[in-house]
């Protein structure tokens, strides 16, 4: 059972033989389903609504190794500025009408130059973009997505709708913020 404001994690681990032919994808799907509280005071009988919701991950077979990291950061005044200054990848609380900084960072740990590297996101359920101190921004390439007030997608790194390149130990940062309703 999960109270009002609880989440957990769930990570998905995906395994491939050698000789997976490069660009195939493993999608795995998570459906959550439950009912919602009746009113009884008595969580382990909730016949309310049912409830569901659906996270997709999508895999797909690459010979290189890039790795991402995502970090987040309060900025409970909305102006694009981390409040401590340091990124976390733990949960922390947040107020309705804060801001969360995301910060998105894909690292060429291979030899070889990686073609075709971008980074895709999207703004979590309840929250829409914020564009305060020049967010969103992309260490290389453009950002696509993250008109400040709408919800949805955002991609970091793609030049003129090409995705750019990472040479070995290159890193590229997408960092955004979004608003809690």
């Amino acid at each position: 059972m999960l109270g009002a404001g609880e989440d957990f994690s769930i990570i998905t681990k995906t395994y491939s033989p050698a000789n997976t032919a490069l660009g195939t994808k493993n999608i795995t799907t998570l459906t959550m389903t439950a009912n919602k509280d009746d009113g009884d005071n008595d969580p382990t009988s909730c016949t309310g609504n049912v409830l569901t919701d659906v996270a997709k991950d999508v895999t797909t077979a690459n010979p290189s190794e890039v790795s991402i990291v995502k970090e987040q950061s309060l900025d409970a005044n909305c102006d694009g500025v981390a409040d401590s200054g340091i990124f976390l990848t733990s949960t922390f609380q947040v107020n309705p009408g804060s801001c969360i900084i995301y910060r998105l960072t894909a690292t060429n740990k291979g030899a070889q130059t990686v073609q075709n590297v971008r980074i895709d996101d999207a703004s979590p359920s309840f929250t829409s973009y914020s564009n305060a101190g020049g967010l969103p921004i992309a260490t290389m390439g453009n950002v696509l997505g993250g008109a400040a007030g709408t919800e949805g997608t955002i991609t970091g790194g793609t030049i003129g709708g090409a995705s750019v390149a990472l040479k070995s130990g290159e890193s590229m940062v997408l960092t955004f913020s979004v608003q809690l309703d």
